[in-house]
């Protein structure tokens, strides 16, 4: 009785709803228009019309509700459906291609009893579907006693994106010099499949250069949007990501700059929002720029020894665009086997690491001096072409600058030869030879040979405004005697050498300016 009483009053329904749905078309189209059961399938899709709202519901877990528009124009399309109580529900989007009707958006990114709304649909003439479902993100649940409005209404399109644009086969052109403008809507892509980013909605854009033979400068912007902390990639024609920026926090822009590019072909832009935030009311407004390169910048990429950018003129300009871009560079010296110095123009809270590497990419010493009063790279020693690599672990909140300035440097004496930091590289020292702190925890390794057993006065002059500490060693390298030595003193003692023994000289307070002196006299 039960059954047959249930059986009724759904009967009973459907037929109110078809009556309600015949006046609503003979009434000068005032008021909602209902959906007609069945329409549960693409096949028996309800006929509607822009700027009509049509009513309807989901009154099982498992209905469906399919309502087919015919598109006479290229237009944007706004879609509204709003909430029901109890009931997570989604949008599906059809386009009949060449007959068949291909899945091309879903909108789900509201839980239960919230409205969808997905603002910037691009169609041009053709027949769309718009399936009304259940969501995946909570219990499906049926509500016969609520209804839902869906509202789609066109506005003309302008320059901006053309959604759906999720992957590369869809990619929108973009034009250089030609703001277009796009929205973080939807947060979620069911659609993407991709391993490492599943769900992640993505709107991507392409670009043609050519290359003859000097290179092209890119400058992309995207700006800024509420409650968006976005990204930019941009990838190659192998679609093989080249450089990403994500420097900025929620709300703020992001800022791809001096980007090289020196091969002919397409390449994509790929823009989209962490932790699947979305903003469906305010679009964002992606720019891309084009310049002649200059060689006393730097050109992206150069984030390998391979992409090392060669320094013309003694100097060069670069920008570190992110935690993890890097900048290499490399220099061949006019003359080899002379000292050289390298001043670094740094912006006001920039403080990167450098590390400097011989031509065969062995590392000579890496500098972590910046920050201080003046950023100091003490002169070394260049035996053919090196290699320059600069990086950071902390982003300044200005913009990250900075010019490399390599110069002669002629020293009084003989002077310290980098790497020479352990015993195996430790420097031969005869009579006086100087040396420089290069880093905060900088030590130096230096040996004396003789030939019979000596005893010997040594002599170490301090750094100006600094503190070093030096110490003796046996021939085995085992410490004899340790020594501090504060800023402009000098202290000697007397050491007896079996043969050969190790000087070290230790940081303790560093300067990177001014050095030390060993003196050596037999006794």
């Amino acid at each position: 009785m039960i059954i047959l009483k249930g059986i009724f009053m759904k009967s009973y329904k459907k037929s109110i709803l078809l009556i309600i749905f015949v006046i609503g078309f003979t009434s000068c189209n005032k008021g909602k228009i209902y959906e007609v059961e069945p329409n549960n399938t693409l096949e028996t899709a309800n006929k509607i019309e822009l700027n009509k709202e049509i009513a309807g519901f989901l009154d099982s877990e498992n209905d469906i509700d399919n309502f087919l528009l015919n598109i006479n124009e290229t237009q944007i399309l706004k879609i509204n459906l709003s909430g029901v109580k109890g009931v997570n529900h989604a949008i599906h989007v059809y386009k009949n291609e060449t007959g068949i009707f291909r899945l091309i958006k879903i909108i789900d990114d509201n839980r239960k009893s919230a409205p969808e709304t997905f603002i910037n649909l691009y169609v041009s003439p053709g027949s769309y579907i718009f399936s009304i479902t259940h969501g995946d993100r909570d219990t499906k649940k049926g509500n016969s006693e609520n209804p839902y409005i869906l509202k789609i209404t066109p506005r003309p399109y302008s320059n901006e994106e053309k959604e759906s644009n999720d992957n590369p086969s869809s990619a929108n052109e973009i034009i250089f010099d030609s703001p277009i403008t796009g929205y973080f809507s939807p947060g979620l892509n069911p659609l993407n499949k991709d391993q490492k980013s599943p769900m992640v909605e993505t709107d991507w854009y392409k670009f043609d250069v050519s290359y003859n033979n000097t290179p092209v400068l890119i400058d992309v912007s995207l700006t800024g949007v509420s409650g968006i902390d976005s990204v930019i990639s941009i990838l190659n024609s192998s679609l093989e990501v080249i450089v990403t920026v994500d420097n900025a926090g929620t709300g703020e822009g992001e800022y791809v700059t001096d980007f090289g590019i020196k091969e002919s072909g397409t390449y994509y832009i790929k823009v989209f929002a962490k932790n699947f935030s979305f903003n469906n009311d305010t679009p964002y407004e992606l720019m891309i720029n084009s310049k002649t390169y200059d060689s006393d910048y730097e050109l992206e990429p150069n984030n390998s020894f391979e992409q090392a950018n060669v320094i013309l003129n003694n100097s060069i300009r670069g920008k570190i665009s992110s935690i993890s871009d890097t900048d290499f560079f490399k220099f061949t010296p006019p003359a080899k086997n002379r000292y050289y110095k390298i001043d670094c123009e740094l912006s006001a809270d920039f403080f990167p690491t450098l590390t400097v590497y011989d031509n065969t990419k062995n590392k000579l010493f890496e500098i972590n001096n910046f920050g201080s009063d003046q950023n100091i790279i003490p002169p070394f020693f260049v035996k053919d072409s090196i290699y320059i690599y600069l990086s950071t672990s902390k982003m300044p909140s200005d913009q990250s600058n900075y010019k490399l300035t390599i110069e002669d440097y002629y020293p009084d004496d003989q002077m310290e030869i980098e790497p020479n930091n352990s015993k195996s590289t430790a420097n031969l020292i005869t009579e006086k030879i100087s040396g420089f702190i290069n880093s905060k925890n900088d030590t130096d390794y230096y040996l004396y040979k003789c030939e019979e057993r000596k005893k010997v006065k040594i002599s170490v002059k301090g750094v100006k405004n600094g503190k070093i500490k030096f110490s003796t060693t046996d021939q085995m390298g085992f410490i004899i005697k340790t020594k501090e030595v504060n800023s402009g003193e000098e202290v000697s003692h007397i050491e007896v050498f079996d043969k050969k023994g190790f000087i070290i000289i230790e940081s303790v307070l560093p300067n990177y300016e001014y050095p030390y002196t060993i003196t050596i006299e037999e006794i």
